[in-house]
């Protein structure tokens, strides 16, 4: 996925930021923290010394920060690229965040993050962010049993998509299908 997005993307600022194994501000302050939430899948823990290996192989910047999670450190990059104008940076971040939400399986994060991400990309900016957003939240909503919601926004996304000379309907149908599809019957 990492590669992909550089060579589709071809950023000119990337960096990967992680979660330190140590309580952060919030362990600190309720004890309930996480409490509820279920534990990553093992798959995924697994595979994090491997990312690390490529992130380090490719000079890829990591982000770290005591006491924090990863998910404040995109955060706090987001809202300095709000504050910027930098509203793709921004549309980006969430998508980043959406992403990292549904595959630990917090789906209603994933749903109100990509939601926001897809809000966030001004017209004609991107024209894959969107598609990506929509394809998360329409995949989460699928994994919560909105079946038709799910589809209705990549529907939605699809048609807006239609009328972009840099992307084909069928490729973004594809994307888009192939991001959902693993879900049905979950």
């Amino acid at each position: 996925m990492l590669i992909n997005l550089v060579r589709d993307h071809q950023p000119t600022k990337l960096a990967v930021a992680f979660d330190l194994p140590q309580p952060t501000f919030r362990h600190e302050k309720l004890d309930s923290y996480k409490a509820t939430r279920d534990e990553a899948p093992d798959i995924l823990r697994q595979q994090m010394g491997l990312v690390r290996q490529v992130v380090e192989t490719l000079h890829i910047p990591t982000l770290e920060a005591p006491g924090f999670e990863a998910d404040d450190i995109i955060a706090t990059l987001s809202d300095e690229a709000r504050d910027r104008g930098d509203k793709w940076a921004q549309g980006m971040m969430h998508v980043a965040m959406a992403t990292v939400a549904l595959w630990t399986g917090r789906v209603d994060e994933a749903v109100r993050r990509s939601a926001k991400a897809r809000a966030t990309f001004p017209d004609g900016s991107d024209p894959i962010g969107p598609i990506q957003a929509a394809a998360i939240e329409g995949r989460a909503l699928v994994r919560s049993g909105r079946v038709a919601e799910g589809f209705a926004v990549l529907n939605e996304a699809l048609q807006a998509e239609a009328e972009n000379p840099g992307i084909t309907m069928v490729e973004t149908a594809l994307a888009a299908a192939a991001a959902t599809v693993g879900d049905i019957g979950q």
